[in-house]
């Protein structure tokens, strides 16, 4: 999935790299349109028909062939198309700094979640987090904080990452359970899922007008969280308190939204870790493996479709969005 948001974002780049090469687009008159079907209906005349046998209109004007009609109402719709797009590139611009706002206000809410946190000391703690970095292979040292800010545990940060614990956490839950808890939380810093969230993020802004790139995006998040599910029960070794710490999770914060560790549904997770979600998953799985061949063919293609549709002239006009 991040591979095929990869190719999304680097179709526009080649986009633009291309177009930018080409000549620029001739514009054909109503005349000139006229004349290049005239022109293609003589041409395709059986030999030996003369020029007064051309197929005549009910309006007294030479017959087109469906496909060069097809192409005339091509070429106009194009041609409305680009006398709107400063319009479109304006809202765009528009959309990408609201939504570039929105994103700068969460970060900074995340750094004031940071930093009203308390620091959990003690050789309990010390020593879960120890063991669980080497269980899962984190070599960078995380700080463990209890923070009344947020409403269940999140890490923030990527260099210097922080694990923040809700209070009701640490009292509603069991020791096991919290500590399955800190588990999926330590396997996010183990894969760098706040660096490549934050990618995620930068990508939906700047292609926010594109449904594929939002869906694709909302499943990726979703297939994380259920990795950092299953490297959780790989170092707790019971996938029977994990779960049920999901589910007390759920229960004690059902109210709030789904973040971080309880991010995405909660009886789905529960499901996967109990093997019972393969059949669900694979109409998912074929439309991501489905994605990079599309948008392979988009780019190879799109510049030459002008060019099989008979007018040479504008190969390479047409600008073709990622898939």
């Amino acid at each position: 999935l991040l591979a095929v948001l990869a190719a999304m974002a680097i179709c526009p780049a080649l986009t633009f790299a291309l177009t930018g090469r080409e000549r620029p687009p001739v514009t054909l008159t109503k005349a000139a349109v006229q004349r290049l079907i005239v022109q293609t209906a003589m041409a395709k005349r059986p030999p030996g028909t003369s020029a007064d046998r051309t197929p005549i209109s009910s309006f007294g004007r030479p017959r087109a062939p469906l496909s060069e009609l097809v192409r005339t109402r091509l070429l106009r719709a194009w041609g409305w198309i680009r006398s709107r797009l400063p319009l479109g590139v304006a809202v765009w611009a528009l959309g990408v700094l609201a939504l570039s706002l929105r994103l700068l206000l969460r970060w900074r809410a995340l750094g004031r979640q940071r930093r009203s946190g308390r620091r959990l000391y003690g050789e309990r703690w010390e020593g879960i987090l120890s063991g669980l970095g080497r269980v899962l292979r984190v070599r960078r040292s995380v700080d463990l904080l209890e923070s009344s800010a947020v409403l269940v545990p999140v890490v923030i940060g990527w260099l210097r990452p922080a694990l923040l614990l809700p209070a009701s956490v640490l009292t509603g839950l069991s020791p096991a359970q919290v500590e399955a808890l800190i588990a999926h939380e330590l396997a996010h810093v183990r894969r760098h899922d706040y660096l490549v969230n934050l990618l995620q993020a930068v990508l939906e802004i700047i292609l926010f007008y594109h449904p594929a790139v939002w869906w694709v995006s909302h499943r990726a998040r979703i297939e994380r969280e259920r990795c950092c599910d299953e490297l959780a029960v790989a170092a707790c070794g019971d996938a029977v308190t994990y779960a049920s710490a999901l589910a007390d999770l759920a229960h004690l914060q059902e109210a709030a939204p789904a973040l971080a560790a309880s991010g995405g549904p909660v009886a789905e997770r529960i499901r996967h870790l109990g093997g019972r979600s393969g059949r669900e998953s694979r109409p998912a799985s074929w439309l991501a493996a489905a994605a990079p061949a599309a948008a392979v063919i988009a780019l190879v293609a799109g510049p030459r479709l002008p060019a099989l549709a008979g007018t040479p002239h504008l190969e390479g006009t047409l600008i073709f969005q990622n898939v």
